[in-house]
């Protein structure tokens, strides 16, 4: 039960930081001449951070099989944030325009979950 609950915080908190950093890249495409056209790949790179330190932080509660673990939650994460996104946005869950993309964060999420298990 302790891990399930750690693991709820760790969502909760890489959510919050991905609401954070959205924000933040919203500002600065808004106020500065950054270009819209890279909108799409600024976020995947959020995404990237978010998921790293959402594996690090699950390597580190689980602190075994760390390839698995990363990977299962940051796929968890991609989830959760595309179909919320997805049901406010649009009228489906369809990712097969950019599924491709979503392949980056997956792998910095297993990268940060090996990092996090090796850590504990």
């Amino acid at each position: 039960m302790d891990i399930i609950k750690k693991s709820l915080k760790v969502y909760i908190l890489c959510i919050a930081l991905f609401l954070i950093l959205t924000f933040v890249l919203a500002c600065i495409i808004c106020f500065t001449p950054f270009k819209e056209e890279w909108s799409f790949k600024s976020l995947i790179a959020v995404l990237t951070v978010v998921t790293f330190v959402l594996g690090v932080l699950e390597g580190k509660i689980i602190g075994k099989k760390g390839f698995i673990t990363g990977t299962v939650a940051s796929l968890v994460f991609l989830i959760i944030i595309l179909f919320s996104v997805s049901e406010a946005f649009s009228e489906g869950f369809d990712i097969t325009d950019y599924g491709l993309f979503y392949i980056v964060p997956l792998i910095s999420g297993t990268i940060g979950g090996i990092f996090g298990a090796n850590n504990s």
